[in-house]
Parts: C-alpha cells; structure tokens; sequence
C-alpha cells in the first residue's frame, strides 16, 4: 500500500485490499500492544460501537468525538430538561 501525494485534493492511496487489512493490522498491534492500550475506550452512545484513544487530561471521556455522538448526546439531553410535564 502506497501513498500518494495529490495536487493539494487530499491524500490517495492505492494497493490491493491484502494491503490495506495489512496496514490497518499492523496499526491495530501496535496500538493495542503499545503504551496507549490502557486508554482505548468503547463509545457509550447507543447504537454506536466505535472505539477511541481517551486523550482527555482526566480519563473520563465517554463518547468517540462530539460532532456526531455527542451532539446527539448534548442534544437529548436538553430535550429531557426542556420537556414538558405530562
């Protein structure tokens, strides 16, 4: 698997998918067997199953980025407190 740089679009890759399951392989080892293995957190956003680094300073992050997951998160929550009382 190769990367190439393009004229300022993005970067582009190519190669067959035996090496892309290779290059995401080789990531996932070095990941799960190095010095940040301790802080892979699952999401806790309902149908969400993504997995993520906690880089916050006190370790309690519990969504996997706050555009999607935890906008709709943010969201609910503040539909829950401006409910109305039935």
């Amino acid at each position: 698997m190769r990367r190439h740089a393009g004229s300022g679009d993005g970067v582009r890759r190519s190669g067959d998918l035996a090496g892309a399951l290779a290059v995401t392989a080789r990531s996932a080892v070095e990941l799960l067997g190095g010095p940040d293995a301790a802080r892979i957190r699952g999401c806790e956003a309902a149908p969400c199953t993504r997995l993520f680094v906690d880089e916050s300073r006190s370790r309690a992050r519990r969504l996997c980025d706050m555009r999607g997951c935890g906008n709709r998160a943010k969201a609910a929550q503040y539909r829950a407190r401006h409910a109305p009382d039935g």
